[in-house]
């Protein structure tokens, strides 16, 4: 291998003989596969403070404090890791040179007696030695093709770093040349390592000159590799100065622009906030006067009612007292029917959420906004809870009794009406089919349209109810069913058959043929009860069944009926996707607006007051809010799957929702 020649100042203040860690001459070099190299006991703390930090991580290895790469550390710890001898032969020298730089006296290192002055050094023993030694180290033929230099040569001109020695002793076998080299374990040895360390053929042996040159050459082609790296880090390094540089400079003017544009966004957010300001006030003044609007007609028609009350009360007493016979007999009709009629009013306020608004500020303020907020109207009501999950198959009508319990009308052959408690358990249920018999074949009309064939078993019992679908509980507690066929009946509280009855058509004939079927029931605060037929006819019946009165709907199929306080009834159609408002003499007085997104499908409908909520299942399945006359409000709530039937307690602040399979609880 050729010589290396190093200046003085190069090899003393070279950057590899000292630790980054300590800052001082590496003591006992232990390095890592990085080829950085530090103090073992440096390293040594430095393993240990990382593992206290992260033992999962460095428990079994460690991350060089330069490059911050991490490695495994071999069994033994950082002792186990390779000492680089390289760098002690670096310190000798640098130590060497710094004294003859400082023209220090330098003890002899090859005789016993070290205080004699070393006035020479073997370049290949690399001993320092005094005249004494430097004599006898040429007089022996064995050392004769060693090169002693003075002290002044080395001091005046460079130090010259020859080959290593070419007999390097073994250090495991004393007096050994370290002459052959083991490519298995890659490391120089002996011929007592030949055959007691390193033996054949586990271990591929060659001789240490051939390793060497391999190797010298090896290493040459990569530092080819190699050496134009730095000047081309150097080149990346000052691009990132300048990158940064500019980063500094576009930091200043993009400070400028944003403070000109902070200016006129903030005058163009004046001015859209001063646009919002009016159009909030508008959207306030109009939400609280139709809130108004409606709290008024409230408030005077519960005075009508009190007004008509107190009439006949008043009438009733002077009459009763001072009234002649004539006067008793002539007026005991009007008096007692308009009595009866209004004996069963249970007035109720408005629901407390129409006494509510207020204004709700954004989270999020930024320029792009249009207002500062929302408000809200308390119109859409919040899902509390969902009860009765399973419990039932396909429920439509649901109602409320007098106790408070939820009583639901399960379609989809379950044949029962079941009760649950406020939490959604079940607490009993009436069993509305029998067994025997057949009911003749009938046919399901949607509005005169579409046909189809269903036959119901258990004819001959007169309670069968094979798929209940409408429902109401009269203040007796009888219960009213519907079931798709041309009977209406009759059971008490405790669930026992009562009885059945037909609803009449027009013309006062029974429509229990082939093209009548019943869904929909109402019932109104006198006690009158209201049949949906599929032929498109609403009959009108009191609690014992009487048929009082009726209208045709024109085609229409009354699946859900609901009545306001005035007696207008309420129908809607699903397969017609339509909504009617109807007077108890048959005239239709409103219809329904589409809500926004087209077309809807109405099922449910339940009165509140001065409002209507209708349910839709398809499309979007929502519950609307109606005003009495059909015009369209918003939304309720969004938070239902397929709702249906619906029923709302006499407070007005609990909503109750059979959504298919469960029950949704909704507050205002």
């Amino acid at each position: 291998m050729a010589d290396s020649k190093f200046k003085l100042d190069e090899i003393y203040n070279s950057d590899l003989v000292q630790c980054n860690i300590c800052v001082a001459d590496i003591d006992n070099p232990k390095a890592l596969p990085c080829l950085h190299t530090f103090c073992f006991k440096c390293l040594s703390s430095w393993s240990e403070s990382l593992a206290k930090k992260n033992p999962a991580k460095y428990t079994d290895a460690i991350s060089c404090p330069n490059c911050r790469e991490d490695f495994p550390l071999p069994k033994g710890g950082v002792k186990e890791l390779k000492t680089n001898f390289f760098v002690n032969k670096l310190k000798e020298r640098n130590e060497l040179q710094r004294k003859l730089h400082e023209d220090a006296k330098i003890p002899c290192t090859s005789c016993d007696n070290s205080t004699n002055q070393a006035v020479g050094r073997c370049v290949e023993c690399n001993d320092s030695l005094c005249k004494k030694c430097v004599d006898v180290h040429k007089s022996l033929r064995i050392l004769k093709h060693h090169h002693v230099l003075t002290l002044e040569e080395l001091r005046t001109g460079t130090l010259t770093m020859h080959n290593p020695p070419e007999q390097e002793m073994c250090p495991k076998h004393n007096g050994e040349v370290l002459r052959f080299y083991c490519e298995t374990c890659d490391e120089p040895m002996c011929r007592d390592c030949t055959v007691l360390d390193h033996p054949r053929p586990r271990h591929r042996q060659i001789d240490l000159k051939s390793a060497a040159g391999e190797r010298n050459g090896k290493l040459k082609e990569l530092f080819i590799q190699v050496e134009l790296i730095p000047k081309a880090i150097d080149i990346a390094m000052a691009e990132d100065d300048r990158t940064l540089k500019e980063l500094k400079a576009r930091e200043m003017i993009a400070s400028d622009l944003y403070k000109t544009t902070a200016k006129k966004a903030y005058s163009e957010f004046k001015q859209k906030m001063k646009q919002a300001e009016t159009e909030f006030t508008l959207q306030m003044k109009q939400l609280v006067a139709r809130k108004s609007k409606e709290i008024e007609a409230h408030r005077d028609g519960l005075q009508i009612q009190k007004s008509r009350l107190c009439t006949a009360m008043e009438m009733t007493q002077q009459i009763t007292h001072g009234g002649s016979e004539h006067d008793v007999a002539t007026m005991y009709s009007p008096l007692s029917n308009t009595m009866q009629q209004l004996s069963n009013l249970n007035p109720k306020p408005v629901r407390k959420s129409m006494g509510k608004v207020e204004f709700i500020p954004s989270m999020n303020l930024s320029y792009g906004m249009s207002s500062l907020g929302s408000l809200n109207a308390y119109e859409q009501w919040t899902l509390v809870k969902t009860i009765a999950s399973g419990q039932f198959r396909s429920g439509r009508y649901i109602v409320l009794d007098k106790n408070g319990e939820i009583a639901v009308a399960t379609y989809n052959s379950n044949n029962y009406v079941r009760h649950f408690d406020e939490n959604g358990t079940p607490t009993r249920q009436i069993q509305t089919s029998g067994a025997g018999g057949q009911i003749p074949t009938a046919i399901r009309y949607g509005g005169g349209q579409n046909p189809r064939k269903r036959s119901y078993a258990g004819g001959q019992d007169p309670r069968n109810c094979s798929y209940p679908w409408g429902l109401v509980i009269a203040q007796n507690g009888d219960y009213f069913i519907t079931d798709e066929n041309p009977y209406v009946k009759i059971f008490n509280a405790q669930g026992n058959f009562k009885q059945k009855f037909s609803a009449l058509n027009l013309n006062g004939t029974r429509s229990h043929d082939e093209k009548s079927l019943l869904y929909g029931l109402a019932i109104d605060l006198t006690g009158r009860v209201y049949v949906g037929s599929s032929f498109g006819y609403i009959s009108i019946h009191n609690q014992n069944s009487k048929r009082v009165s009726g209208f045709s709907l024109n085609n229409l199929c009354p699946y859900f009926i609901a009545i306001t306080a005035d007696d207008h009834v309420i129908v809607s159609d699903y397969n017609k996707c339509a909504v009617h408002v109807y007077g108890t003499d048959g005239t239709q007085l409103h219809t329904f607006a589409t809500p926004p997104g087209g077309k809807f499908y109405p099922t449910g409908i339940c009165v509140i007051q001065d409002e209507v909520f209708v349910a839709s299942y398809i499309r979007v399945p929502a519950v609307y809010r109606y005003s009495l006359t059909g015009d369209y409000i918003g939304i309720l709530t969004k938070e239902v799957r397929s709702p249906w039937g619906m029923a709302i307690k006499d407070d007005g602040e609990e909503l109750l929702v059979c959504d298919d399979n469960s029950i949704k609880v909704f507050h205002p």
